[in-house]
């Protein structure tokens, strides 16, 4: 599974910004910036599952193309 940190690594990865990621995920861009350092002891775990659905998303998006 992945953390938020690997899940942020990898969208950024596959071309997405933390601005697009966090209108993606419904949150804002300084919180997945936050999240990606690891600045936040407890993230929300919605937006954490949103993270990696994102992840998993793109992931096939990829493949089918």
């Amino acid at each position: 599974m992945l953390t938020p940190t690997e899940a942020i690594s990898e969208l950024e990865s596959m071309g997405l910004t933390q601005q697009k990621i966090a209108e993606l995920t419904g949150t804002q861009q300084g919180y997945i910036s936050r999240l990606k350092t690891n600045s936040i002891s407890q993230p929300n775990y919605i937006v954490v599952d949103a993270l990696r659905n994102l992840v998993n998303q793109m992931k096939k998006k990829k493949e089918t193309k």
